[in-house]
């Protein structure tokens, strides 16, 4: 989940049923998780489950079975579960080449990777969706002359004139 302020949140949230209800009157508990499992952003790893090694889990993986299988999940006087122990990933392994911005930690946390995605202005582009150096593409628009199209060095060039 990103944010207004754009920052990364893990959405998880659980409350006893019916809601307000003191724990003698609830009849049961539930627990809401928002998150997105992806596949692999390593090359010839493939995807879930294919990617998934005979080892022990890592500490984002001991993150995730926990919460889903969450025994804090029972009916609850408002007791404080402690979650395990979680190791943030390498900043190095999560800002290598091409990551900008802020990433998530695998862990609730942030890096910040300091390099900003590039504006349409900095790469010069005038229309198109050139590529912003982070792994994404700046939205430069179309040209305002109906006349011209965006040629494939973004710049927009009287129809069926330049390359592209």
């Amino acid at each position: 989940y990103r944010s207004v302020d754009n920052n990364s949140r893990p959405q998880q949230f659980s409350f006893n049923t019916p809601y307000g209800a003191s724990s003698a009157n609830a009849c049961g508990r539930v627990t809401v998780s928002g998150f997105h499992v992806a596949g692999s952003n390593t090359p010839g790893r493939g995807y879930f489950p294919g990617h998934c090694g005979a080892g022990e889990l890592s500490p984002q993986e001991k993150i995730l079975a926990y919460m889903l299988f969450d025994l804090a999940a029972c009916i609850s006087d408002g007791e404080d579960i402690e979650p395990p122990d979680c190791t943030p990933l390498p900043h190095e392994f999560l800002c290598g080449e091409g990551t900008c911005g802020e990433v998530p930690d695998g862990c609730g946390g942030l890096y910040d990777c300091g390099k900003q995605p590039l504006t349409c202005a900095e790469l010069e582009a005038e229309c198109g969706f050139p590529s912003d150096g982070c792994g994404g593409f700046a939205n430069c628009g179309g040209c305002e002359n109906p006349l011209h199209t965006c040629d494939a060095n973004y710049k927009c060039v009287q129809a069926g004139y330049g390359p592209g």
